[in-house]
Order: C-alpha cells, then structure tokens, then sequence
C-alpha cells in the first residue's frame, strides 16, 4: 500500500507528493509554505470535477540528485475513462518540474483540464509580483491583500516573487496561464491556472490528442532588487481583522420568490419561536413577504434582499413601509457576486454566503476556508460598509452554488468532518 504522502527534502527545499491525486500537495522553504497544492484537473461540460482512479506511483531517488515521480491516473466519468494522465515529477535542490499529458479516450467536452497551483496567502499575500508575459513584456504588482474582483494577472509566462527573503520563480510552458484570487468563493489560496478565462467554455478535447502543460519551480537564495520595485512600494500593515461573533445572530429565515404570504408568514412564526430577532434574506421580489413583516411587527436583526441590483430603486418605498429596518445587499452564492457588483452606499449594509466546499473538497482546504472570512469582511468594509452579515454558510435546497462537484451523491466535502459542523440544511 502507498503512503497518503511522500516528502522529499534537499537543503530545506522540501517537497511533499498526494499518489491519489498526482499532485504535489505542499512546496516549502525550511518551514514556509508557498505553494499549497499544484494539481491536476479535469472538469466537465459542466464544471463537474472529475474522480481519479486506479491511480499508480513510481519514484526513483538519486542520492544526492533529487527524485523523480511518474504517477498515472484514470480520469471517470459516468463509469467511463474520460482522460487519461500522465505526471511526472522532477525535484532537485531549490528546484521542481511538474509536467501533465491529459490524453482524451473520446472526445471531451470540458471547461478545464490541465494543472493548477494555489499559493498560499499566508506566505505571499502582498509580496512583490513579476509577471513576464508571452510577448516578453512585464508587469510588476503584487499578491492582492484585498479580495481582488477579477483576475489580477493575465498572460502569465513566467511568475517571480518574494518569499522568506528568497526568489521564487514559476515558469509556465505549453499554455497561456492567468490568475484569480480565490478568497472571492472562500477558498484560502490564489490560483494560476490554463487557458484564459476570456476564451469560449466548453471547449472541445479531441479523442487521443493529449494536452501538455508544465512548470518549474525555482527558488533563488538572493532577494529581488529592491530598485525594481520602486514605483510599487510593499504593503506592509496587516489589514486582516478579528470578525466579532459573526453568528451573533445564529437564526435565519431563507425566503424564495415563490413562497407564498402564508408560507412566508409561517416560516416566521415558527423561527420566532427560536430566536426573537431574526435576519430575513428573501430572493426575488420581496412582494408581500415585507408587507407581512410590516404586519407582525417584527423586530429583525436585517432584511437581506439577493437581488438587490434590480431592487434599489424601489429602496424609498421599502424603507416606508419599514422605516426602523435596515435593507441589506445580498448575494445568494458567494462572495464573489458582490466584489464583482458592488453594491452602491444606498442599500445600509452587505451580506453574503460563505462555503466549505466550493473548490477543493480535502480536509486541509477546508480547515483553512474561515481564513477568508477576515478578508470578506474587510474587503466589504473597503466599499465603505460598517454592517457586514456572513451567512447562511449552506443555503437550503442546494441554492447555493454547488455545480462543481461532478456527482452530488459523493460530495465528500458535505460528508468530511469539518464540513459537517456547518450544514444549515
């Protein structure tokens, strides 16, 4: 039986390999971890992410050369091989290579299939940038303290930054790579992956013409020169904030558009039972649900409204009708709606859903997803907000947006034990 994990350590360079996922799991410098996960993904038409199996590991080791790993894996879907990969792994001291041959059986309807990496905002979050792009030119930046909206580098070749007083560089070859700050669906990482985003989704794989991506991965002991980056200077306060009891308010009312008065009214009454003060988010047209609070008086921590970029010109009349309540721009999926439509000062606060699971579904990703919820909320604050409500983590009958796991039934995310503390449905 394999190991869950293999290590590989040359003068503090250590290395550490998944054989279940043919992926390298953690890349560090002595005790700092800069890469999170460097993966293979296959996903479907649909974003489904596709199982692996009948996964194999070879490793040959040198002594005092370094290793090489050659893993193989079937990717399924619906019982079939969809793709076929191949990776092969080069470590050496302050240096690795990670090449994928994804080879379609038939051909392949999907959104993305090539290699990820997932830096580690602990370690990188507004360190220096280099980007060199496919036509040689470069872009300086750096890794976004707040949530950045969209992508904060295109065209990526080559990528250079600081880590621990070291260069770290990623050389991309064989596709065009980009990056997206994944903070925004409350995943704790930035993402470089292929194939830009601007290009048609799905996109077809030809039956047995393979796909070849790769990078290498150097550490360079000697710091970048300061002077290069004189017209961007590094952010050096923390702006990450302690959230106050972000459940201060642990009860919920969910209201879709197409709940009736009635229903509305009862979903009320019996949540009043639970706690007095409730926050109400409703989909849709608020309609007669506001008239029903109206009613019975209710005293609520917010009413959240999901559509409130259709909605804020009816904001006066609402307001009339409850002049003590404060209306709330809401997103029903993540966080990201909002960042990308951010609300405008009239509506007196934000809300927005938080997930466990909406990328990678091992524990470690999981574990670490409440290190985004400081960074939401600061981002929020940024726009010039004081009231930001986090939650409902999970919304009922699967509302929340949940289309990347390629079969439901086996989401392991919703059945690990962390994931299970946050299930509100």
């Amino acid at each position: 039986m394999s190991p869950a994990e293999y290590q590989f350590e040359f003068e503090g360079f250590v290395v550490k390999f998944d054989p279940a996922r043919g992926a390298v799991s953690c890349v560090q410098i002595g005790m700092t971890p800069f890469v999170e996960d460097l993966y293979p993904a296959v996903r479907n038409a649909h974003w489904g992410t596709l199982e692996f199996q009948d996964a194999k590991v070879r490793i040959e080791e040198k002594v005092g050369e370094g290793a090489e790993l050659f893993w193989s894996g079937d990717a399924i879907e619906d019982g079939k091989v969809a793709v076929k990969l191949e990776v092969h792994v080069t470590v050496q001291e302050l240096k690795l290579r990670y090449d994928l041959i994804a080879t379609p059986q038939y051909d392949f309807q999907t959104c993305r299939t090539g290699f990820c990496v997932l830096h580690n905002p602990d370690e990188v979050h507004a360190e220096r940038v280099v980007v060199t792009h496919t036509d040689g030119t470069q872009t300086r930046g750096a890794f976004p303290t707040l949530i950045s909206p969209h992508e904060p580098f295109f065209d990526i070749q080559r990528l250079e930054h600081e880590v621990v007083g070291h260069v770290v560089s990623f050389e991309f070859e064989h596709e065009v790579f980009e990056m997206e700050d994944q903070r925004n669906w409350s995943d704790y990482s930035y993402k470089t992956y292929g194939r830009p985003s601007r290009l048609p989704r799905p996109y077809p794989l030809p039956a047995g013409v393979p796909v070849h991506q790769s990078v290498t991965v150097t550490v360079a002991k000697n710091p970048m020169d300061r002077r290069y980056y004189s017209d961007h200077a590094r952010v050096t306060n923390d702006t990450r904030t302690a959230i106050d009891d972000p459940f201060g308010h642990a009860m919920t009312l969910w209201s879709y558009a197409d709940d009736t008065a009635d229903q509305f009214r009862s979903g009320i009454v019996e949540l009043l039972k639970h706690d007095p003060r409730p926050l109400v988010w409703l989909l849709g047209d608020p309609g007669d649900r506001l008239q029903v609070i109206a009613e019975m008086e209710m005293d609520v921590v917010g009413v959240v409204l999901a559509d409130y970029s259709t909605l804020e010109a009816n904001l006066p009349g609402f307001r009339q009708l409850l002049p003590k309540v404060q209306f709330i721009a809401g997103s029903a999926g993540n966080f990201t709606e909002l960042n990308r439509n951010r609300p405008s000062r009239s509506w007196d606060g934000v809300a927005f859903c938080a997930s466990p699971d909406v990328h990678q579904t091992h524990e470690k990703a999981i574990d670490r997803t409440t290190s985004t919820w400081s960074f939401q909320v600061e981002t929020a604050r940024s726009w010039g907000f004081e009231v930001v409500h986090l939650g409902p983590i999970r919304c009922p009958n699967g509302h929340h947006m949940f289309q990347y796991q390629a079969s439901r039934a086996r989401d392991e995310a919703r059945l690990c034990t962390t994931a299970s503390y946050w299930e509100l449905d």
